[in-house]
């Protein structure tokens, strides 16, 4: 048996395609790299920016505080406490109890007024997730009102 130990192939091909995305390549970053000024031309200078040209004009609205907005007659009040504690209409309630009325005032009218009252020191994944509750059951007119935790505790009515 002669067989050769090493093939020997005659044939070779030098790939043109990856040598032409080199060629381009290095085309197109000479050709950013480069300065195309003609001879003769001006120099043109650019002026450095100043810190007040870096910044966009913006236009906030001013800010107002919500407290001078809420009467205490309108909607229902939803209260959380710090330690997590929830009242309804100044009445303890459980999660699943507040669930319960949420479903009642939203089929008797899902666009009645519930005011959330929440300490300062509410946890925000509590606040959040009461709002979830609240789309969930399709009640959006809601309103946010936060308090120190020393200023306002919840007093439930006389007789409960």
């Amino acid at each position: 048996m002669n067989t050769p130990l090493v093939e020997t192939d005659d044939h070779w091909d030098l790939p043109i395609i990856p040598l032409i995305d080199c060629i381009l390549f290095l085309l197109f970053f000479y050709m950013l790299a480069s300065n195309f000024k003609k001879p003769g031309e001006p120099k043109v200078e650019i002026p450095p920016m100043r810190p007040e040209e870096k910044t966009l004009p913006l236009v906030l609205p001013d800010s107002a505080a919500a407290l001078d907005q809420v009467t205490e007659g309108d909607g229902r009040v939803i209260e959380i406490t710090d330690a997590g504690e929830l009242y309804f209409d100044q009445i303890p309630i459980t999660s699943s109890e507040l669930h319960a009325r949420l479903r009642e005032i939203a089929l008797a009218d899902a666009g009645s007024l519930i005011r959330v009252r929440a300490a300062a020191a509410v946890k925000y994944q509590d606040v959040v997730r009461l709002f979830d509750l609240f789309q969930f059951e399709g009640l959006h007119n809601v309103q946010l009102q936060t308090f120190r935790a020393n200023t306002y505790t919840p007093n439930p009515p006389p007789g409960r």
